[in-house]
């Protein structure tokens, strides 16, 4: 038999980048199953992934922050403590927008 070999993991974002809901730079909020990617300045992915229904969370990263969001009308962002209108950024049910 051969020796070990080594599987690396996918790189995860830091898990101090992801914080209780209504904690955070960025308060994520999805009624129905939405996909969202949102990298920080430096280019880090801080999430990348489905997120569920009724699930809410927080993010905290270096700005701009540059995020795609895939069923947009079923995903209430804040940025700052405001709430953040997608619609301008948004083709058909996907906003891609960044955020100062």
């Amino acid at each position: 038999l051969g020796a070990p070999v080594a599987v690396e993991e996918p790189a995860s974002p830091p898990l101090a980048a992801i914080k209780p809901a209504g904690a955070g730079l960025l308060g994520v909020k999805v009624s129905s199953d939405s996909w969202v990617e949102v990298q920080d300045a430096r280019g880090q992915t801080l999430l990348s992934r489905k997120v569920v229904a009724g699930e809410s969370l927080g993010l905290d990263g270096d700005v701009p922050l540059r995020l795609t969001i895939g069923n947009a009308a079923a995903t209430q962002l804040t940025f700052r403590g405001q709430p953040v209108d997608l619609s301008a950024n948004t083709v058909a049910n996907v906003a891609r927008l960044q955020l100062n």
